[in-house]
């Protein structure tokens, strides 16, 4: 019939064993040292979609004398091993240091990885290399938001029921 795919049929299941099934809409990696120093940590994190934010905000200020801007952690973020004022080296290898072109390299990102420098640590060592920072997908295994697949409770009335966990 007709009336089932009104309700995005095909995205739904009638049989209770898929009640299990999870999509991860958002994980992370552990925080991994970045460079010979133990100034610099990297963490990565993918979305399922583009329209999934990935939850984590920067502040910015500008420097003085028209130099680059300073980008740092807005709030902690534990589950990531991130301080309020981490101050953000690279995005995906790369330097961004104006605030429009870190929300464009978000927005148009699935999966990122952020090379922070610990706030309050003044520099001891070199800072790493950019070509060598990147997280591996294998590390990635951290689940942040994850839905269950929806079932269907009341087809005439287009009710059905999935669960949202966030870790």
């Amino acid at each position: 019939s007709d009336e089932g795919s009104a309700y995005g049929n095909d995205q739904l299941s009638d049989n209770e064993d898929e009640d299990d099934e999870v999509l991860v809409l958002l994980k992370h990696s552990r925080a991994m040292k970045a460079g010979p120093s133990g100034d610099f940590f990297m963490v990565r994190i993918v979305r399922a979609s583009l329209d999934q934010p990935f939850g984590v905000r920067f502040d910015a200020t500008e420097s003085r004398n028209g130099g680059p801007t300073s980008v740092s952690a807005a709030e902690d973020y534990p589950y990531l091993s991130v301080r309020r004022r981490d101050r953000l080296v690279s995005l995906n290898g790369k330097q961004l240091r104006h605030p429009a072109d870190i929300t464009e390299a978000l927005q148009q990102a699935l999966s990122i990885t952020l090379v922070f420098q610990r706030r309050g640590n003044q520099f001891h060592g070199p800072q790493p290399r950019l070509s060598d920072c990147w997280v591996p997908m294998a590390e990635v295994n951290r689940p942040l938001l994850s839905v269950t697949r929806a079932s269907v409770i009341n087809r005439k009335r287009g009710e059905f029921k999935l669960a949202m966990h966030r870790t």
